[in-house]
């Protein structure tokens, strides 16, 4: 499914300016563009999502109370 600028920064929970600042640094998740218009697959939203997951290390060596 194809979404439009505004559809794709409210499933990543952003706003439209952030991705289109991230689409003039060439940074972000990946988009297409027909023309003028800039759409965005759900798909590569979810996957971007996924490559910029964060999972903290445990650290075993201290407990914290």
């Amino acid at each position: 499914m194809l979404l439009k600028d505004s559809e794709a920064a409210s499933f990543l929970g952003l706003k439209p300016i952030t991705l289109r600042f991230w689409r003039m640094q060439k940074k972000g998740p990946e988009y297409i563009r027909m023309g003028r218009a800039v759409r965005y697959n759900q798909d590569d939203l979810q996957a971007f999502i996924e490559t910029n997951k964060v999972v903290p290390e445990a650290d075993h060596d201290h407990v914290h109370a």
